[in-house]
């Protein structure tokens, strides 16, 4: 018996299989030889040597055997790249044919029926491009009706569940995308079951194990992507156990002879388990993976990741422990009575804790609050980035990455600056090397005990001679834009995921509301955790009953990690600093994206307190991978030796990209009718030259790739009505994705509303569907709808007008479209921030307050616009720009200056302008006022009784120094005081003409100037106290004219004279003017907010500091 895959023995008997002809088994089982074929040159490809086979005499073999009725033999065709020597139509309408009235299909003329025969029709179709063709519908009806209650299929209506069955159910349904049609979990664990002690698989309950079954089960279990369920160093060590370590071969059990319907089975098993040195197979069509891809015929499967050979010839499984959590989980379960709730007790650092129920586990999570969105499996359509790595491609980076996580207490790094292959690049390993395309055995158990830890030492001499050091607990991947790093995050979360020990995944993403921030950051982290690892539960509840503001934001990020993530994983791992660093598997947190983070000084925090906890825990089994650009704030606290760095940019992607877009363009030319007639006529499209142009034009850039892939073979439209033979020339015009950008959005720049929706796109705080973008600008649906049709290439636009959000396919374009140098006559200018306010303001004053029910339309949304460039409220040239806008706002019952009044007035109480600009802010919200109610304009009482709220800020003292309010802003007020008297009659105005310099008693100044209440309770001189917090004109004039007076109050004390005042009218009139020269003591305005009552108060006050 073998521990190790016998490849040169099994090619050898493969070759030989039917050389002796005087053998009776081989006229016994001529019937099976084209078979025989297929299941040898399959086994060959897995093996890695697909050429031990004359492929002429493979396929004049084939074709010998071609019934002209019907043909033969698709897949080894395929695999052979010879279905030139096939009559397609005519194997195509045989197929069709076999088709019953029930849905299923005859395996033959003769009508025996099977759903074996189903999956052939299928899958011969889908190979040869004519799936298009088939009655889909009634095909899965019948797949349907075979399904069991176990959740398992028959061969037909009725039928036992087999396994083989299973696959073929299965991967048909996989193949017509409608693995919806599956019940899941059911058929998981049934799969599951069919595990034997010994680690083999049967086919069906009380069944003896078989090697066959190794693919039957796995296949379906990796179409469903639960492989982790089956003990996989138990199946493997089965199947390798019935080789023939003599003559070669697999047996169907160990003792057993071999036979090459068993080997290729044996081998595919093998393969989905991720054993070393086999190449993928496809579980779907049992066929290489990388025939498949190439064909852009790969469906969403997913089987254990390439595992890689120890010093001892042992496999070793990146997700070793990949049952922890199913043990932790359920291993000491008793069920209640209640269906689906479990009682489970574990046993954490010698004391036990009683875990939660499911049901008190999913309250617990709805309790965090979790960012939905942030994780891998998010619906990347709908919350970008939508980026994912074509399969087989950016296997380097990932492996590098892999083998961090799981080569425990030391890695071995080379920087290969000698190498002729890889210059300067920067490689790790779990066993040391000189040449980065060698990896000789482990250094001795001598060397690796002299090495302290934190310390590195030189295992060669030069300069590309590994060192070995211990392996650092952050790994950071940084790289430009579009190179690829989120794809990364998201297949490297992948492979943790189904090993369990993912511990969390965060991708951010800027302008994505809550993602662009740390708000949620550790709740959302934390709601993972819980799935992951069930018995933190109970010690992020306790930590929620202690500090009930964990989740309110009331604790800085540190405490909120601390309590929420890394003390519950510390205590439920068992994490001992005694223990030695790697005798446990590292646990993994991803975070993606960390330069899309808008809240800056909570990355910083984030990243030096994950430095000061692994400083603090250096045997903790837990390992946290970042992805980013380079930023400044990122890179100076990532740039330690407690950080692994990789530059993704050393890493040349161009033959994955080479390889992404053969596939891509080979399966569009599947699809579009156009492209294949071209490509009878002229051969491969595009030609090897084109190919290589792109590829240098692209310039490694993943994003450019995709984008430029997407232009190219887009469907004709009217306005651009071009082929994609005809586009791919102008995609060599482009420069960068600037230029993809503006070739692209030119598409639509001619159509009404498109500067407007593109900018409203760009700048939004969260994405929007269609339906509410059209509200907010106030235009129809279908011309929303319009512009973005031709725009699918950058932006992601949903299927649906109200479900689904409108987003971009990534961020470059927010920053090609605000800079004016990049994007010139598409620019978006900072002013149209102001429009956006505008639009959410018009809108909420359109609607009654009851009635609202708005994605985005509401008071913080405007805040976040006014505050979003820091010059936006203080530029005349940004208000004027706005201002030339009018002919935009005819039509949404707000004029200009009303919405202008409002935004100063919001800008003042909640945006914490600089004390210099408020005497400006002050007087421009006046002036707006004036000319807003001084206007004709009918909608100008709506907004003066509008009930439209300040947004709350956080309860507080906002204060600041100015000089004075000007004269122009007095005489604003008092024309206002006027035009709002004269158009809203039953308002009692409180407005009195300031009195004359010489009579500066309190009493004749307005009412407001009296004794009023604070917000804390207690009876306050000169104060102003609202409870409306509201953008109204009326309270803003209110609000206006108590300041004024109040000011002016302290204006006339400060000019009081100490001598008796002129009595002629000459003598005061000089008084006046001198008056007027004087230097003035600054103001100091003071704005409370008081959250419990909601109320404001405003004092304005002489500040302490007089000017000299």
């Amino acid at each position: 018996m073998s521990s190790e895959l016998l490849i040169p023995l099994h090619v050898q008997y493969i070759q030989k299989l039917g050389e002796n002809k005087d053998d009776l088994v081989y006229h016994l089982t001529s019937h099976l030889r084209l078979n025989a074929v297929y299941w040898g040159l399959t086994a060959l490809c897995i093996m890695g040597h697909q050429d031990a086979l004359s492929r002429d005499d493979m396929v004049d073999f084939v074709m010998s055997c071609w019934d002209k009725e019907a043909g033969s033999a698709i897949q080894i065709l395929v695999m052979q790249d010879a279905l030139d020597r096939m009559d397609v139509d005519r194997v195509v309408k045989f197929i069709l044919s076999l088709q019953q009235s029930s849905g299923v299909f005859a395996g033959d003329s003769f009508g025996e029926i099977d759903t074996r025969f189903s999956y052939c029709a299928i899958n011969a179709l889908s190979l040869l491009g004519r799936l298009h063709e088939l009655d889909v519908e009634k095909t899965v009806g019948y797949i349907k009706k075979c399904r069991n209650y176990d959740g398992g299929f028959g061969n037909s209506e009725g039928a036992e569940s087999h396994a083989g069955q299973v696959f073929v159910c299965v991967a048909a349904l996989a193949i017509l995308d409608r693995l919806d049609e599956v019940d899941i979990d059911t058929l998981a664990w049934w799969l599951a079951e069919r595990q034997l002690p010994n680690g083999g698989l049967n086919g069906r309950p009380e069944k003896l194990e078989d090697v066959c079954y190794s693919f039957w089960v796995l296949s379906a279990l990796s179409i469903i992507k639960k492989v982790p369920w089956i003990d996989a160093e138990k199946l493997t060590a089965f199947i390798l156990s019935a080789q023939d370590t003599e003559s070669g071969g697999i047996a169907d059990r160990p003792g057993d002879m071999a036979d090459v319907f068993h080997t290729i089975f044996g081998v595919a098993g093998l393969s989905i388990l991720g054993y070393p040195g086999l190449e993928d197979l496809d579980p779907v069509y049992c066929m290489p993976a990388k025939v498949i891809e190439a064909k852009g015929l790969r469906k969403d499967w997913q089987g254990l990741p390439r595992r890689v050979q120890t010093q001892f010839g042992d496999p070793h499984y990146p997700m070793s422990d990949c049952h922890t959590q199913e043990k932790l989980a359920v291993g000491n379960a008793n069920f209640g009575d209640n269906y689906g709730v479990i009682n489970q007790g574990a046993q954490i650092n010698q004391q036990t804790i009683n875990l939660l129920s499911a049901r008190s586990a999913d309250n617990l999570i709805q309790r965090l609050n979790p960012i939905l969105d942030a994780s891998h499996t998010r619906d990347r359509k709908r919350s970008p980035p939508d980026s994912e790595c074509y399969p087989g491609t950016r296997k380097e980076p990932i492996d590098q990455i892999i083998v961090w996580v799981d080569c425990g207490k030391m890695m071995y790094v080379c920087t290969t600056e000698s190498c002729e292959k890889h210059p300067g690049q920067t490689f790790i390993s779990a066993t040391p090397w000189t040449d980065p395309d060698s990896a000789p055995s482990e250094p001795s158990d001598a060397l690796t005990d002299m090495l302290e830890v934190g310390s590195s030492s030189s295992l060669g001499s030069g300069p590309s001679s590994p060192s070995i050091k211990m392996t650092p607990h952050i790994y950071w991947l940084h790289g430009f834009a579009g190179c690829g790093k989120s794809s990364i995050s998201l297949e490297v979360a992948k492979v943790y995921a189904g090993s369990g020990r993912l511990l969390a995944s965060y991708f951010f993403f800027r302008g994505a509301a809550d993602r662009s921030r740390m708000d949620r950051f550790a709740a959302t982290l934390a709601s993972q955790l819980v799935a992951a690892i069930p018995a933190t539960a109970p010690l992020i509840q306790n930590a929620l009953m202690k500090e009930p503001g964990l989740i309110e934001g009331r604790l800085s990020l540190a405490r909120q990690l601390d309590l929420l993530v890394l003390t519950p994983f510390r205590t439920a791992v068992g994490a001992n600093p005694q223990e030695e660093p790697g005798a446990q598997s590292a646990y993994l947190i991803i975070v993606d994206g960390l330069d899309e983070c808008e809240d800056k000084q909570g990355v910083e925090d984030f990243i030096e307190h994950m430095l000061d906890f692994f400083k603090e825990h250096p045997s903790i089994p837990l390992r946290l991978f970042i992805a980013s650009r380079v930023e400044e704030h990122i890179r100076e606290r990532l740039e330690t030796d407690m950080v692994h760095m990789c530059n993704l940019g050393s890493h040349s992607p161009d033959q994955d990209i080479l390889k992404y877009l053969d596939a891509s363009f080979q399966a569009e030319a599947n699809r579009d009718r156009v492209i294949r007639a071209y490509v009878t006529e002229h051969g491969k499209w595009p030609r090897g030259q084109d190919m290589g142009m792109l590829i240098e034009h692209i310039g490694g850039s993943f994003v450019l790739a995709s984008t430029i892939f997407k232009f190219i073979v887009q469907p004709a439209t009217v306005d651009d009505p071009l082929t994609p033979m005809e586009r791919l020339p102008l995609a060599f015009k482009m420069h960068g994705l600037d230029g993809m950008y503006a070739q692209t959005l030119a598409r639509s720049q001619h159509l009404p509303h498109f500067q407007n929706v593109i900018s409203t796109i760009a700048l939004l705080d969260q994405p929007l569907p269609v339906v509410e973008i059209a509200n907010l600008l106030a235009i129809q649906t279908f011309e929303v709808v319009r512009v973005l049709l031709n725009l699918q290439g950058i932006i992601h636009v949903p299927g649906t007008d109200d479900k689904g959000e409108v987003t971009l396919c990534h961020t470059s374009l927010r920053d090609f479209l605000t800079t004016q140098t990049r994007s010139k006559d598409l620019w978006v200018p900072t002013s149209f921030h102001l429009c956006m306010a505008y639009y959410i303001f018009a809108r909420l004053i359109e609607v009654e307050k009851g009635d609202r029910n708005f994605l985005y339309c509401t008071e913080m949304a405007i805040l976040f616009h006014l505050k979003s460039e820091p010059s936006l409220m203080d530029s005349p040239a940004t208000i004027r720009q706005f201002e030339a806008r009018q002919s935009l706002f005819v039509d949404r019952g707000v004029s200009s200056h009303a919405f202008l009044c409002s935004m100063f007035y919001c800008f003042i109480v909640c945006g914490s302008p600089r004390p210099n600009i408020l005497s400006y802010l002050f007087y421009e919200c006046a002036r707006h006022l004036a000319l807003a109610v001084e206007s004709p304009d009918d909608s100008v009482r709506r907004w003066l009784e509008a009930e439209v709220s300040v947004p709350a800020p956080k309860s507080g003292t906002w204060s600041a120094k100015f000089a004075r309010f000007n004269y122009q802003t007095r005489e604003a007020v008092k024309k206002a005081a006027a035009a709002i008297n004269a158009k809203v009659w039953f308002i009692v105005l409180f407005f009195v003409i300031c009195p004359p310099i010489q009579t500066p008693a309190l009493s004749q100044f307005p009412e407001c100037l009296g004794r009023q209440c604070d917000p804390t309770g207690s009876e306050q001189e000169f104060y102003y106290v609202t409870s409306k917090k509201s953008l109204s004109g009326i309270e803003i004039f209110r609000a206006l004219e108590w300041m004024i007076a109040r000011a002016h109050l302290h204006m006339e004390q400060s000019k009081r004279p100490q001598h008796p005042q002129p009595k002629g009218m000459l003598e005061r009139m000089v008084a006046r003017a001198s008056s007027l020269r004087l230097r003035l003591p600054p103001l100091e305005l003071a704005i409370i907010y008081h959250g419990k009552s909601g109320d404001f108060c405003f004092r304005v006050d002489i500040a302490v500091n007089k000017l000299k």
